[in-house]
């Protein structure tokens, strides 16, 4: 997000990020060659709130596949909330974005030999990190 403004100082461009800005001042270095950066004041506002969708994942796997499911699961932002024992393996439940799911099942298959099963429940929406993600952001 950019904004423009006029102000007794001149132009007065505010973003979201400095990527932003460095896109703005670009662009309009393009368009009118005699433009010219002054010092730059720097003024953090609160920006909107970005939320995007989470399940809530159950992992059933064997003990010897765990480590190499866990470290998947963090690659993907998920939050691991608990480890159980279960007959034949353990239970790993997690939180984890909807837009690091595409691929799971494959993914598991593939880590486990196919031996793990997941099961994913819609579990809400939570703020991002900061960054946002076009295709899924509330």
């Amino acid at each position: 997000m950019l904004r423009a403004e006029a102000s007794q100082h001149g132009l007065v461009l505010r973003g979201l990020t400095e990527a932003d800005l460095e896109f703005a001042y670009s662009a309009l270095k393009e368009k009118f060659e005699d433009v010219r950066y002054g010092t730059p004041i720097v003024e953090y506002v609160d920006g909107e709130t970005f939320l995007e969708p989470y399940y809530s994942a159950t992992i059933d796997t064997i003990e010897y596949f765990m480590g190499t499911v866990v470290g998947d699961l963090n690659s993907r932002r998920a939050t691991i909330l608990n480890i159980t024992d279960i007959p034949g393996g353990k239970r790993i439940q997690a939180d984890i974005p909807v837009a690091e799911c595409l691929g799971y099942s494959t993914a598991l298959r593939r880590i486990t030999r196919t031996r793990g099963e997941y099961t994913f429940e819609f579990a809400g929406y939570r703020p991002t990190d900061g960054r946002p993600r076009p295709n899924n952001v509330v």
